[in-house]
């Protein structure tokens, strides 16, 4: 049963199965416009996913609960929202891993991303 068990666990990390990975945590705009969508993806590539926003949009300075499931796995994630006039701001490198509160702000025009 052991040789089955450690098969089984060896052929599910192979494929990929055990490569998942889930975050949840919350985000606070402060970035002073409305967010209307929000992305993520692997630091410095552009595979975005789905959007994640389970609400039609977050507000500034409202917070919401963000669940992202990806297949991939990576130490750090890039952010992309877009505003209601459709302009693109991007966080690069947030490691997700050790994020419990992501506050999404502008700081002299550029994006920052500050978390506990």
């Amino acid at each position: 049963m052991k040789t089955i068990s450690f098969s089984l666990l060896l052929f599910l990390h192979l494929t990929g199965f055990a490569m998942a990975s889930e975050y949840n945590f919350t985000l606070i705009n402060k970035t002073g416009f409305e967010i209307i969508d929000l992305f993520f993806s692997p630091a410095s590539r552009s595979d975005w996913g789905d959007e994640v926003l389970t609400v039609d949009t977050i507000p500034n300075k409202e917070k919401m609960q963000i669940h992202v499931s990806r297949k991939e796995k990576a130490d750090a994630w890039d952010i992309l929202v877009n505003d209601e006039q459709g302009v693109a701001f991007k966080w690069p490198g947030v490691k997700l891993a050790e994020v419990s509160t992501l506050v999404l702000t502008i700081k002299a025009g550029q994006p920052m991303a500050i978390y506990e």
